[in-house]
């Protein structure tokens, strides 16, 4: 903003092979500073990591999302992401050295 603060990110990867661009891409993640979410930089952010993938000629854009965000989920499907694949995660505690 114009007070130079940070308030969300995005992240983006497209593929690249023996240095050159591929067609695949993907978006790793997008943040919003939680006193500004719901005013539509989540969007912006997405919208952003999109056009600048396709800057790259990049044609498959993939993300992951938590399955329980559904405020990530509504946006995703809102702005023509389709849903390919679910996964489930698994974790164990770790002992301390």
């Amino acid at each position: 903003d114009a007070t130079g603060e940070l308030l969300g990110f995005c992240a983006t990867a497209p593929q690249r092979r023996d240095g050159v661009v591929g067609d695949r891409g993907e978006i790793w993640t997008i943040g919003v500073r939680p006193d500004r979410q719901g005013r539509g930089l989540g969007r912006q952010l997405l919208r952003w990591g999109v056009g600048r993938l396709r800057d790259l000629n990049v044609q498959h854009i993939h993300l992951s999302v938590n399955g329980r965000n559904e405020h990530a989920l509504r946006l995703y499907e809102d702005e023509g992401f389709v849903r390919i694949r679910t996964r489930e995660r698994w974790a164990r505690p770790v002992a301390a050295a």
